[in-house]
């Protein structure tokens, strides 16, 4: 049987009203949840800065931390975040080749990612550690014996070769009057290969030089050795005070005739039969005869008693040479 209308319609409305009570009461149920207070932990890397949890930046949210550089080189540096989010914005982190700064932080750690190049106009940067200079700040750098003047600066590093030449930097210079330059290094060398006598078309013989103050140091040469008799006062070095070196007796088998006359007699076309040693002293031939000829003295191949000087000097060849046709008579060579 079928309820009356009115019955009907009055169940509708009880269970609409129950409905409604039900969700006034769930909704006081949620919002009684969202006032309470949750517990703020630190979860750095999901990409959400929580200042709540102690959060100042996100690595992966470099908006974060971009302009943190800011009070230390006018934003241009590059902060960075760290693994607990925290911002980190130091000298040494914002350091910038091209900011007009040296940064000459010594730690070998880099973390820097600023790459570039410098340059007057400031965009870009290398990394700022380790930097001798900084685009026109060069620090106390002073070009080397020119103290007055300085070095460029290019990428960081001190340019010494925009400096002017001066004795030390390796490179010889004649403008400046140097006749070496050792650029620091000291090396001693056979005078014969390096310098140059004061007299053209003559070598030293023997001694060794080194590159003083971009000079060589002649005070160790000496013409002895050349294979020339300098039978005079010769000038070693030119350079104040000027040295000067003894008459030479013997070079080799140069020999001054007239001093040997002056030591033994001997007949016309031979000399007192004197050896010439390294240092160009006279020494006495022991067991020898005291007189030996001259080149070109008529002599005999089979007499001992009057050898041949030129048989002396080293030569396998027979100091007395005679004539394959026999017309003339054997002679010293």
């Amino acid at each position: 049987m079928r309820e009356p209308a009115q019955r009907v319609w009055w169940h509708g409305v009880a269970s609409l009203a129950g409905a409604v009570g039900m969700g006034l009461v769930a909704s006081q149920l949620l919002g009684t949840a969202c006032l309470l207070e949750l517990q703020h932990v630190r979860a750095c890397g999901d990409l959400y800065v929580d200042p709540a949890a102690g959060e100042a930046c996100e690595p992966g949210l470099p908006m974060s931390y971009a302009s943190a550089c800011g009070p230390y080189r006018d934003g241009r540096g590059q902060a960075r975040c760290d693994a607990q989010c925290q911002i980190v914005a130091s000298d040494r982190d914002c350091a910038r080749c091209g900011d007009n700064i040296i940064d000459d932080d010594d730690d070998d750690t880099d973390t820097d990612t600023d790459t570039g190049t410098s340059g007057a106009s400031g965009s870009g940067g290398d990394t700022g550690f380790h930097e001798e200079c900084d685009t026109s700040e060069v620090g106390d750098a002073r070009c080397p014996g020119v103290p007055d003047q300085r070095p460029g600066c290019f990428e960081c590093r001190l340019q010494w070769e925009d400096c002017p030449p001066y004795c030390g930097d390796g490179i010889v210079d004649p403008s400046l009057g140097e006749e070496c330059d050792g650029g620091g290094f000291v090396v001693e060398l056979d005078c014969g290969l390096v310098a140059d006598s004061p007299y053209q078309g003559i070598e030293y013989g023997s001694g060794r030089t080194r590159c003083t103050n971009c000079r060589w140091d002649r005070r160790d040469c000496s013409y002895c050795g050349n294979h020339r008799l300098e039978d005079e006062i010769m000038e070693i070095d030119s350079n104040p005070p000027p040295l000067y070196s003894l008459p030479e007796v013997c070079d080799g088998e140069k020999f001054d005739l007239v001093a040997l006359g002056r030591l033994g007699e001997c007949p016309e076309g031979a000399r007192p039969n004197f050896s010439c040693t390294d240092d160009c002293e006279l020494d006495v031939r022991d067991g020898e005869p005291a007189c030996c000829l001259l080149a070109g003295t008529g002599c005999d191949p089979d007499d001992a008693t009057r050898p041949c000087c030129s048989s002396y000097d080293g030569d396998p060849a027979p100091g007395c040479v005679e004539d394959p046709s026999g017309i003339t008579a054997p002679r010293c060579r």
